[in-house]
């Protein structure tokens, strides 16, 4: 599985290097990662943007298609988000 993230790409062949690398954050408390489960095809893949507790998932299992967002509602300090 290839991960990149903040101008960096990181291999991971194990579940502990998955988990490690999506916990990167910057100083700000966020990240963006592209996900890929082959390096050498494009397709499919996951853009996955962090900031905080709040996470936004998009999955695009090939070039033709528009997408797959994961979506959930939930209260934040009284603010509804949808995510």
């Amino acid at each position: 599985m290839l991960i990149m993230y903040s101008g960096c790409t990181k291999e991971c062949n194990s579940h502990d290097d998955v988990i490690e690398t999506l916990k990167m954050r910057n100083k700000e408390n966020e990240n963006a990662f592209w996900v890929y489960i082959d390096e050498d095809d494009e397709y499919p893949c996951m853009s996955i943007m962090v900031k905080d507790k709040i996470s936004a998932i998009s999955y695009f299992p090939d070039e033709r298609s528009e997408g797959y967002r994961a979506i959930k509602e939930k209260s934040v300090n009284g603010i509804v988000l949808v995510f």
